[in-house]
């Protein structure tokens, strides 16, 4: 069978200098990577391309302990396509094994399917459509920006973490990123920043208006939307409040905003950009630690286990680092642990109504948030440990 690395200096010859060059470790690794025939079944994704890569990714949990069969045969079921588009390619992250439809498969599904793949990431954090690892990798092939194979796994691991942080733990996350960012344009003399307290406050001050609700201020806002000094003060004084369930929504939005700058050559955000790539392993080590306390190196943890995504789970979790390896060919015994049986025992849901989630730590199915939703009206005092809290709110379930 034919490789990938073979199909790319097979069709795209000006593309093997420019991988050798600027992804040596990625192209290394692509003739690893085996090409199979194209079969009918992989067309029932044709609604859409992330069907597979989901079903693929439940597969991994349950080989890797993370769900049981029953967990992963009703996971199933919530599936379903989203819009319509047609599967370029498939990918078998476990196999190194892909298919494409085409006989001359587009430059870009190859290395798509090559990057989840090498990453053994899913589309939440590779796929470019939501501004992940996939964007760094053509921005620098086009010649836009300049990125190594360390940023995207660095831009990809701060993606999984804000995507899975529990939502007390958002805030201060978004505060630290912006700290960063403040700190680095004023030492490169890029102007002076009042915003010291907000991703909010960067999105306004390049123009952009943020897609968030807000919990109270937005009459405020709109008051001083060419003021941006006056809003970062309102922020500050707790006058300006984004509803929580907003921030996780926020921070991707501003990566995206990033992403887009250097596509689209906007001095802002290419400035916000920057300041975020050269500070980006500090921002994800202090992302770690926010989170996590227990995990002083985020890379080495993830060594312990076969995918990015489990060591990231625990990582959000708060799992003690020494429990989360103790545990690690049999993961969902921690899940149980921290989740699912302070849920069962605490709320009126099974625990196979609850779904691990790629982005989102835990997946409450829609018919259950009516029935918690009148539970907790009906039991205003009950204790509930901050992550359950946390979990019932991502779900837009107000405790």
């Amino acid at each position: 069978m034919k490789t990938v690395r073979q199909l790319i200096e097979e069709l795209y010859p000006d593309y093997k200098e420019k991988l050798e060059e600027m992804f040596p470790n990625m192209y290394k690794f692509a003739r690893q990577v085996e090409i199979i025939p194209w079969e009918e079944t992989f067309q029932k994704t044709d609604k859409n391309p992330e069907i597979f890569q989901q079903i693929e990714f439940l597969q991994m949990l349950l080989e890797n302990g993370m769900i049981s069969e029953e967990e992963y045969r009703k996971s199933l079921k919530y599936i379903h396509p989203g819009y319509a588009s047609i599967t370029k390619g498939i990918s078998f992250i476990k196999d190194k094994k892909v298919a494409f439809r085409d006989k001359i498969p587009p430059i870009t599904a190859i290395l798509h399917e090559l990057g989840h793949i090498y990453f053994k990431e899913d589309d939440y954090v590779w796929n470019s459509v939501y501004g992940g690892g996939e964007s760094l990798l053509h921005l620098t092939l086009t010649q836009k920006a300049s990125f190594t194979e360390k940023d995207i796994k660095n831009h990809m691991r701060f993606m999984r973490l804000i995507l899975l942080a529990p939502i007390s733990k958002l805030k201060e996350i978004d505060q630290q990123l912006t700290k960063y960012i403040r700190h680095h344009m004023e030492s490169k003399n890029l102007g002076s920043l009042s915003v010291n307290n907000s991703v909010l406050s960067l999105i306004l001050a390049a123009g952009t208006l943020p897609g968030v609700e807000f919990e109270e201020g937005e009459d405020l806002l709109y008051e001083h939307i060419y003021d941006k000094r006056k809003i970062d003060l309102l922020i500050k004084k707790g006058k300006i409040v984004i509803k929580s369930s907003y921030y996780r929504q926020m921070l991707i939005q501003f990566l995206l905003e990033i992403i887009d700058g250097y596509q689209y050559q906007d001095p802002f955000y290419q400035n916000y950009g920057n300041a975020y790539f050269y500070h980006l392993s500090d921002i994800v080590k202090t992302t770690t630690k926010i989170l996590n306390p227990s995990i002083q190196n985020i890379e080495e943890f993830e060594k312990e286990f076969e995918l990015p995504f489990i060591a990231h789970y625990f990582t959000a979790l708060g799992i003690n680092k020494n429990e989360a390896i103790s545990k690690k060919d049999n993961p969902l015994e921690i899940i149980e642990k921290y989740i699912f049986t302070p849920f069962s025992n605490l709320l009126p849901v099974d625990r196979y109504e609850l779904i691990i989630g790629s982005n989102k730590l835990i997946i409450i199915k829609s018919e259950v948030t009516e029935r918690l939703k009148d539970y907790l009206n009906k039991n205003p005092n009950i204790q509930l440990p901050q992550i359950i809290k946390d979990i019932l709110e991502d779900n837009n379930i107000k405790v």
